[in-house]
């Protein structure tokens, strides 16, 4: 049985571009917390990226936005709400890389990976070399600005915590500025070289205004620069 929709605390809905939103919300434990993208396709559908269940008027507005269409699990481990998604929106089809096939599938049928997607100049994903968990990096284009996603935890940028949990979250690496956690290193990294190289490339994508992974605020200021350091400390 999927996980009935459940919401939990969240910010408004953040309007990054004209194609591309955001939210963050709560863990159902600890303190960490996880953000949601949401980029819409020239021809109106939507792609969640590591969805999250929002309230009812949150919800509608995403709806007036666009046409759920496609939801995205971050990584094997980023899956708790997709069953309640495809609930609620019965046509959506769930998207997941080769890496987290299987984790993904005991919560929820996967329709398949990016070869579902439309070719299209605004929104694109693609899969972020030297990863092993099935981890991604969205890229979504409007008026000459570039925003990136990452939905997995290749990258993370969490609020720094207190107490215990906030001192596992340290050691994990999942807290500070934007960087490639300790954790993921350990586990989820197959090529260091290749992520190295494939983050410098997005780094220098042309116009890049903001960054933002699934533990952590969106990136505003300097994103390249932030993206550089975050590769060059591999």
């Amino acid at each position: 049985m999927p996980r009935p929709w459940t919401v939990l605390s969240h910010t408004p809905l953040e309007k990054l571009q004209s194609n591309l939103w955001s939210v963050e919300s709560a863990l159902p434990q600890g303190p960490l917390r996880r953000r949601m993208g949401i980029a819409r396709f020239s021809d109106g559908r939507l792609l969640f990226l590591n969805a999250i269940a929002l309230d009812d008027a949150s919800m509608r507005e995403i709806e007036a936005f666009g046409e759920p269409a496609f939801a995205l699990a971050g990584n094997g481990f980023h899956r708790l709400d997709l069953g309640s998604y495809k609930v609620r929106y019965p046509r959506l089809r769930v998207l997941a890389a080769p890496g987290a096939l299987k984790r993904v599938s005991e919560i929820v049928p996967v329709d398949g990976w990016l070869e579902l997607l439309p070719a299209d100049a605004g929104v694109r994903v693609e899969d972020l070399a030297g990863t092993k968990m099935g981890d991604t990096v969205a890229l979504a284009v409007s008026a000459g600005e570039t925003a990136l996603c990452f939905p997995g935890d290749a990258l993370a940028n969490a609020a720094q915590a207190t107490g215990v949990p906030g001192l596992l979250i340290r050691l994990a690496g999942l807290s500070g500025d934007l960087q490639v956690p300790r954790l993921i290193k350990l586990i989820g990294m197959r090529d260091k070289r290749a992520l190295r190289e494939h983050l410098l490339r997005l780094a220098d994508t042309p116009g890049l205004q903001r960054v933002f992974t699934c533990h952590g605020p969106v990136v505003s200021v300097d994103a390249p620069g932030a993206l550089r350091r975050a590769a060059q400390s591999l």
